[in-house]
């Protein structure tokens, strides 16, 4: 009994850390996206902070674990009371929404909730078995249990692919008496639906097509089946929508506190995965975006939260092993072997293939879509292209990622799976850009036809 009671205690305190956190930065939003937006965060930012106190000499234990989540804790509702104005309080959900539901809606709304459920209740029933889930990530979680610090680990091998967030969220769930930490990623996936849910309501597409939407994105290809698998993907899609879509939001409505929340999530899906660079899409649209509505100091703010977060494991690797903590370094040199090699027609082909076989062909539908709505926009002679330059960058770092890696490594074309998951992102965003796109027509046909 007192296991149950302290596992319940540790997660809890992730979701209220995670809940007070958002709550501060984004006041306005519906209870069930702070929540949900809080887990999303909290558990990315506890395992970050946790990691730097163990790199301070500080052990991983249970002791460490909570005394640093009520310390967060404690700080986040000080600052919340002295800071924030008294508001009038949010429901949970906006139950007005889902009141005289239609069958087609009735039925969409089913298929999310059961997905939900079946996510989490076979997260509980399976225990972790994918292979790089068990040798990596899980592997580490087991060392740091053991041991309480990353020496053991790092002799081991292959510590310095990956970053620490899945593998120190599932030592929180040992630590914590938990012997299955598959549930952390149903409770990711659910959270991201939800957040995407909300954020669709926040368009005027009509309540039928949120909910489609929303169906649409709970079983997009992989992203289901990836809430069993307890790797890294997941979460690194679910942040790089995430940090997306309050991105657009904060340049649309000039809206400073959605582009701190997507400068968070950029930066904590660096904290996921370190090897693929899709934030500087983000980077780059926030920093172009914040000239254009002439928010000069923004730029600053956002590169500032997104190094904070990137940097303390490079230099944590470049310590360590041969990694550099000198980014615009790294990011020319790579550009200049991606434009060798772009001349290299033999490469270029291979590449080229490679990458319309494992991502434009995985994800043919989605892609046909994109091609449409770019028509569409030009036809419109559309004005909002944020969301469309974020794809389409994110693309061509797909391209030319892959083909700095295959003139890096022999074997580079012999996982391809790897890269199909890589982009597991590409679904959501291109189903949030159709939302984008149809509040756009709907725009545009009631200036037209005005109702009098």
């Amino acid at each position: 009994m007192l296991i149950f009671i302290t596992f319940f205690i540790g997660i809890f305190l992730i979701f209220v850390f995670g809940y007070q956190l958002v709550k501060i930065i984004l006041p306005n939003i519906e209870r069930l996206e702070q929540i949900g937006l809080g887990y999303v965060m909290g558990i990315g930012l506890f395992t970050l902070l946790w990691f730097l106190l163990n790199w301070a000499g500080i052990s991983y234990t249970l002791i460490s674990g909570l005394v640093l989540l009520l310390s967060l804790n404690i700080f986040l509702f000080v600052i919340d009371k002295l800071f924030r104005k008294a508001e009038r309080r949010k429901p949970f959900v906006d139950t007005t929404y889902f009141k005289r539901l239609n069958i087609i809606e009735i039925f969409l709304l089913g298929v999310v909730i059961f997905l939900f459920i079946s996510a989490l209740i076979q997260n509980i029933y399976w225990p972790i078995r994918y292979w790089d889930s068990l040798t990596l990530y899980d592997f580490r979680a087991h060392l740091f249990t053991q041991t309480g610090f990353m020496r053991e680990a790092i002799t081991a091998g292959s510590f310095f692919g990956y970053p620490l967030l899945t593998s120190l969220a599932h030592t929180w769930v040992y630590i914590l008496g938990g012997t299955n930490p598959s549930f952390l990623y149903g409770l990711l996936y659910v959270s991201f639906v939800a957040i995407f849910f909300n954020n669709l309501k926040k368009m005027d597409i009509g309540r039928i097509l949120v909910f489609f939407l929303t169906a649409l994105v709970a079983v997009s290809p992989r992203l289901l089946d990836h809430t069993q698998w307890a790797y890294t993907n997941l979460p690194y899609s679910i942040y790089i929508t995430l940090g997306s879509i309050y991105l657009y939001f904060g340049i649309k409505k000039n809206n400073l506190r959605a582009y701190i929340a997507s400068a968070i999530l950029i930066g904590l899906s660096t904290w996921t995965r370190s090897t693929e660079p899709f934030w500087i899409s983000c980077f780059v649209v926030a920093f172009i975006g914040s000239l254009f509505i002439k928010k000069w100091i923004w730029p600053f703010i956002y590169s500032g939260i997104l190094a904070s977060i990137l940097l303390p494991w490079r230099y944590f690797k470049s310590i360590n092993e041969s990694g550099s903590v000198n980014i615009p370094v790294e990011l020319v040199s790579a550009s200049g072997t991606a434009v060798r090699n772009f001349f290299d027609f033999s490469i270029l082909r291979s590449v080229f293939d490679y990458v319309m076989a494992n991502v434009v062909n995985m994800y043919l539908a989605y892609f046909i879509i994109f091609t449409l709505i770019i028509i569409g926009k030009l036809y419109l002679k559309s004005k909002n292209w944020i969301f469309v330059l974020l794809i389409l960058l994110n693309v061509g770092i797909t391209f030319g990622g892959t083909l700095v890696f295959a003139t890096s490594f022999q074997h580079w074309h012999e996982i391809p799976d790897s890269l199909a998951r890589m982009v597991m992102f590409i679904p959501p965003m291109v189903v949030f850009l159709c939302a984008e796109f149809i509040t756009e027509l709907k725009n545009k046909n009631e200036r037209k036809n005005p109702q009098n």
